[in-house]
């Protein structure tokens, strides 16, 4: 197994700051990255049995993964190694030899049709893509989070000044006592004439028929003036956002 130092190793650790290697390394066919010629296989198996073929010439030994630091141990020809899984995507694992800056590289040999690097540059070309990829992303990500946070903020103001806003108030209090208005003249149209009627409190239909329609018209002037207490409203809300955000240019 040969390691590495590559420039990109840093900015490769930020990618993959949870990752836990141990499920994806089982019972898979991991090709070492190395620039000799030479095809070396790992296959990690569940037992905690690695199987190394070098060139079809089978070695067994054993792996173990701690997921506490995340450290992978690998014993092999009565060598012990300690290593940190750094990156890891569908084709390529990284892994960093503890208390140094060398890394190995596997491929997934599952997906070597897709990527399989022959030198050394074109390995360190995917992964600075990788990188900048993850950059890209994460500047996304934190634009569109303090644009939220910023129209959050914003809105917590504008509501902040409305809540103090004697008049606006006064019209949302309006709207909101017309729109109960509205609903109570429309019930009463319908359970008024029933009720006179049920107790025989009177049967005369022209009587009952005139506390219906008297109703009804009553509901139909609530909902004109909540309508209008509404348009108020939003009138002054509009002016009073116009010159927050005025004040904020």
């Amino acid at each position: 197994m040969k390691t590495y130092i590559l420039s990109i190793l840093d900015s490769l650790k930020q990618i993959n700051e949870t990752l836990d290697a141990k499920a994806a390394l089982y019972n898979k066919s991991w090709l070492v990255f190395n620039d000799t010629g030479i095809k070396e296989v790992y296959i990690f198996q569940k037992d905690g049995t690695l199987l190394d073929s070098v060139n079809g010439r089978v070695i067994e030994g054993s792996w173990q993964y701690i997921k506490e630091n995340r450290t992978l141990l690998i014993s092999i020809m009565g060598n012990s190694y300690m290593f940190h899984p750094l990156f890891m995507d569908d084709i390529v694992l990284a892994l960093q030899m503890d208390g140094t800056k060398e890394c190995c590289f596997m491929i997934d040999e599952s997906n070597a049709m897709i990527f399989l690097p022959k030198t050394l540059n074109e390995l360190n070309e995917y992964l600075q893509k990788k990188v900048l990829n993850f950059e890209y992303e994460s500047q996304q990500e934190k634009e569109q989070k303090d644009k939220w946070q910023k129209q959050q903020q914003e809105k917590e103001e504008i509501e902040n000044l409305l809540k103090h806003d004697i008049i606006y108030t006064k019209y949302i209090s309006r709207d909101k006592n017309y729109a109960i208005g509205t609903f109570t003249a429309m019930i009463s149209s319908i359970f008024i004439p029933l009720i006179l009627y049920y107790y025989e409190f009177t049967n005369s239909v022209p009587f009952l028929t005139g506390i219906c329609i008297l109703c009804i018209v009553l509901a139909a002037v609530f909902l004109r003036l909540s309508f209008s207490a509404e348009k108020q409203a939003n009138d002054i809300k509009k002016k009073v956002i116009e010159k927050y955000h005025k004040s904020k240019t």
